[in-house]
């Protein structure tokens, strides 16, 4: 359900782009420039987009790939599998699930920290 090609078309460019729209509000209110500032938010943007799909891909090969074992078997060959150190890796799973890490991060981080992630380090 969640890896038909109609969701992928609209939950991907609509989570990343509210993501960057948030981020993009956010540094925008705190810096002036708007050079600088659209320079810190692609930083921000692009380390948050590589940081979510390191940990999806963790978090697939744990959880997803333990499950898909159990369901199918370990030696069932299937499309669009990869097989990753503990369980198996879905792209397409992959693919909607690292939009929606991104922008539950930026929400978890806002409520979990005093300081903006916008604020310098």
């Amino acid at each position: 359900m969640y890896c038909q090609p109609s969701v992928i078309l609209v939950l991907v460019p609509a989570c990343l782009g509210f993501s960057f729209i948030y981020l993009w509000h956010e540094v925008n209110n705190k810096i002036e420039n708007s050079n600088v500032a659209f320079k810190r938010v692609c930083k921000i943007y692009l380390r948050g987009i590589i940081y979510a799909i390191i940990t999806g891909t963790i978090i697939l090969d744990l959880v997803y790939g333990t499950f898909y074992r159990s369901l199918h078997g370990i030696n069932q060959d299937c499309n669009n599998i990869y097989m990753g150190v503990i369980g198996v890796i879905n792209p397409k799973v992959l693919l909607v699930f690292f939009p929606l890490a991104l922008l539950i991060g930026i929400f978890v981080q806002i409520i979990w920290e005093d300081k903006s992630i916008t604020q310098p380090l």
